[in-house]
């Protein structure tokens, strides 16, 4: 088998875990509601889940540490799995796996600063540990640009994606629609011109 077919196929394969993931979060019963029971496990696995008890534990624990930031692993699963059906191995996963705990505790402290209320974690309780920290030595607007400055070199550290192809794909993108623009206007220019010229041989006739 060559490595681009078992590239594809465990990139297949990351899909579906990605899939699985998804499901078991946005199905969740509790949603990361600070009511949920967590102990005894079976409580925990009692949540209403589409994919059952394994669904309902595995959303349960995600939820308890990490709130709605659970969602930043299933995006990052999906990128990675896009990667290998594009026969890009997976290389660096030391770093590649650094940068995706950096992300998701980066964006689980800002849900944490910005959006938490009493009783609520919305960052989970790791979101609130690192919450916690930030706003007492740096404010908090000094605390969302550490969890946002975070969250970009987890990003880069964690995916293929760069900044400077993003930057040149959007100046190709705008140059693009403005010359389509350009090239509409000069035919509906052209077409008004053609009309008013013919409307004016019809009355001279």
């Amino acid at each position: 088998m060559s490595d681009d077919r078992k590239f594809e196929i465990l990139g297949v394969l990351l899909l579906a875990l990605t899939t699985l993931l998804f499901l078991a979060l946005t199905t969740d019963g509790y949603l990361g509601e600070s009511t949920r029971p967590i102990l005894p496990v079976s409580d925990l696995m009692d949540a209403p889940n589409v994919l059952g008890k394994p669904g309902a534990l595995i959303a349960g624990v995600l939820y308890v540490l990490l709130g709605h930031a659970a969602h930043t692993i299933s995006l990052v699963t999906c990128v990675w799995g896009m990667m290998l059906i594009r026969h890009q191995p997976i290389d660096r996963f030391t770093g590649r796996f650094a940068g995706t705990l950096l992300l998701t505790f980066s964006i689980a402290a800002l849900l944490d600063l910005d959006f938490a209320t009493p009783g609520r974690l919305v960052g989970g309780t790791i979101g609130a540990f690192f919450g916690s920290f930030l706003e007492p030595a740096f404010g908090l607007i000094g605390a969302n640009v550490v969890a946002v400055t975070l969250s970009l070199v987890g990003i880069l550290l964690a995916t293929e994606f760069l900044f400077i192809r993003m930057g040149h794909a959007v100046i190709n993108g705008t140059v693009l629609a403005v010359g389509t623009i350009r090239e509409l206007h000069r035919d509906l220019s052209e077409r008004l011109a053609d009309r008013r010229a013919q409307r004016a041989m019809r009355r001279a006739e």
